[in-house]
């Protein structure tokens, strides 16, 4: 064992992979909340499966092991090189556990970030002769298009006046060479003789970076002209795509999947390559049902009195305020974006960004397309005590306008839940998946200061923890509080 593997290296193993596991496992901490290395790890523990506990132990005890011998020996480390050591420790935890690889490698005494320095150079290698080849391609198909625009001009004199306008204008098209002139060509000449071409540049501009991504591109083209001259080669094109990201959800990490869900997803996958469709329709039916204390029986708020006595905790019912007087339903494009945008940033994770879009617009549902069915209610937020369903309720705070750290209780407020009910489907397939859940705001949310923004907070908190376990069921990455790349709370 060389000098790079001091102790310092180990430990910084082990702290890097219990903040991994941590954040995976749904381990958090109030804000402010002091943390120690003992906490988190007992936290973690908590919810660690049997394989991320073993390793876990076994860094430990090998941590534990190479500091009493370096102490028996003698060996001190500088602060500078300990911070140096423990940091690539913590590199090599957070490598193996973003690139899901076993992490069993870590507790061994191989150099991680030597490889990973190798197989970034390698990446960046071939990333480099892959663009030489794209741009000679691009150079040999702006060769070709533009000698077929020279022998177009030669024999435009053997054709009509309206024919010679519109290649004119073709030639317009094809000297801007932009998104732009595609639109102008196809608003002007929507049955172009030369809309396949024209189609043919769009996808070369798509393959750049500008405009809507190849795949969309080439289904579009592929739904006008199936049989069109450029057909063959776009099919190839199509299929590749696809195959490239049906592999990456083959690949993906099975750990949280539901075999239902996958079933679904790759028989949807397959549908959608073959039927060459890159959207998904979303269909969401809202309904609201809420009642306020006063419409509890005497039962249930005498029990609620018990239990809130039992606790101590003393809560004036005359302060609780109306649920329905206060609760306005929230502007439905706001929790239909974030179902949205859950869905299509789950699939941005798995696929190549926007390769599956997510449509809304049912105006411009498409019934070749897979349908994404999710029926939600807004209720209230109850618990079960001896068969009755109690009210959850909620602090209702105000900040002191001259101690800012400190709140007066204005009153309470009903907290609310919103029940899901979602089925996937396929068109002509028997094939289908269904998810049910009940979405909870849970403790991430405190402080609340105006009724509007409780509401909002819980309403939104609760679409984007369902965003999550729906994407984690059908095998995809969850987007909302992940703790690495995005905000632990995307809010709108």
């Amino acid at each position: 064992m060389g000098n790079e593997f001091l102790s310092p290296r180990w430990h910084g193993r082990l702290f890097g992979l219990i903040i991994k596991v941590a954040k995976k496992r749904g381990v958090y901490f109030y804000e402010g909340q002091q943390v120690t290395f003992l906490d988190l790890f007992m936290a973690t523990a908590n919810k660690a499966s049997e394989e991320e506990m073993s390793v876990i132990n076994s860094l430990m005890k090998t941590t534990s092991d190479i500091t009493k011998d370096e102490e028996e020996k003698g060996i001190t480390i500088s602060e500078e090189e300990h911070d140096r050591l423990h940091d690539i420790g913590i590199q090599e935890a957070f490598a193996i556990c973003n690139r899901r690889l076993p992490i069993d490698v870590l507790t061994t005494d191989k150099d991680i970030m030597a490889e990973e320095k190798v197989r970034r150079m390698e990446e960046e290698k071939q990333r480099a002769e892959q663009e030489k080849i794209q741009a000679e391609q691009r150079k040999k198909n702006a060769i070709i298009t533009w000698s077929v625009i020279g022998a177009i001009i030669l024999a435009i004199i053997i054709y009509n006046l309206p024919y010679f306008k519109e290649m004119r204008f073709f030639n317009k098209i094809m000297e801007g060479h932009t998104i732009y002139d595609c639109e102008r060509y196809y608003s002007k000449y929507p049955n172009g003789r030369y809309y396949e071409d024209v189609m043919n540049m769009e996808l070369e501009l798509a393959e750049q970076g500008e405009g809507d991504k190849p795949v969309a591109v080439l289904t579009r083209y592929l739904h006008k002209f199936p049989d069109g001259k450029y057909a063959p080669q776009f099919n190839v094109k199509c299929d590749s795509l696809w195959d490239i990201e049906i592999a990456k959800y083959n690949q993906r990490d099975k750990s949280q999947e539901s075999p239902e869900a996958v079933k679904f997803m790759t028989e949807m996958l397959a549908y959608m390559k073959a039927k060459r469709v890159n959207a998904v329709n979303l269909k969401i039916n809202p309904t609201v049902h809420l009642k306020d204390y006063s419409e509890y029986d005497g039962n249930t708020k005498a029990l609620l009195s018990l239990l809130y006595a039992m606790e101590k905790v003393n809560i004036d019912t005359t302060m609780i305020l109306s649920l329905k007087a206060n609760f306005t339903e929230q502007d439905r494009s706001v929790l239909v974006d974030i179902l949205a945008q859950g869905m299509e940033k789950s699939f941005g994770r798995m696929f190549s960004s926007d390769f599956v879009a997510i449509n809304t617009n049912s105006n411009k549902f498409d019934e070749t397309s897979p349908d994404i069915t999710i029926n939600y209610e807004i209720k209230n937020q109850e618990f079960e005590i001896v068969e009755q369903a109690m009210p959850e309720i909620w602090t209702y705070k105000e900040q002191n306008a001259i101690l800012r750290n400190q709140y007066h209780i204005k009153g309470y407020i009903l907290g609310i839940d919103v029940k899901f009910d979602t089925k996937f489907t396929i068109p002509g397939s028997s094939t289908t998946y269904t998810f049910a859940e009940i979405g909870e705001p849970g403790k991430e949310i405190s402080n609340i200061q105006s009724l509007s923004e409780g509401y909002r907070l819980m309403t939104q908190m609760c679409f984007a923890k369902f965003s999550n376990k729906m994407s984690d069921n059908l095998g995809l990455e969850e987007i909302y509080f992940r703790g690495d790349d995005d905000e632990e709370y995307e809010d709108e």
